[in-house]
């Protein structure tokens, strides 16, 4: 039907529908496939008081001790399950707090603010 369908699950055979979009909602090239897929994160805070982000810990100083996400996959129009590898572009207002990792074999790490591991 040309509908945009969203999932959510750990597991490729038992995916959770969460939300659908009728394909009259778009126009143009959209209507028919997606340019980009886009996934954020969002911390509202005061700089005297930094809300981490994830375990609090920065990808870049400690990946085993920071969040992560993993087995992002995009699924195709038959079902097939391909895992994302890229990120190609990030923006973050301060990266010297916050901070996202690559995308590499369907996983990421991401957080801040800035602490080192014990």
């Amino acid at each position: 039907m040309g509908d945009w369908m969203v999932y959510y699950g750990l597991n490729q055979d038992k995916l959770a529908l969460i939300g659908r979009f009728p394909k009259t909602l778009f126009t143009g090239g959209l209507a028919n496939r997606a340019a980009d897929i886009q996934v954020g994160g969002h911390v509202l805070t005061s700089m005297n008081n930094l809300a981490p982000m994830g375990s609090g810990y920065l990808p870049i100083f400690n990946a085993m001790s920071s969040a992560s996400m993993s087995n992002v996959q995009f699924i195709d129009q038959n079902g097939h399950a391909l895992p994302m590898n890229q990120i190609s572009l990030t923006y973050i207002t301060d990266s010297n707090i916050y901070a996202v990792g690559p995308i590499v074999n369907g996983q990421f790490f991401y957080g801040g603010p800035f602490q080192l591991s014990t």
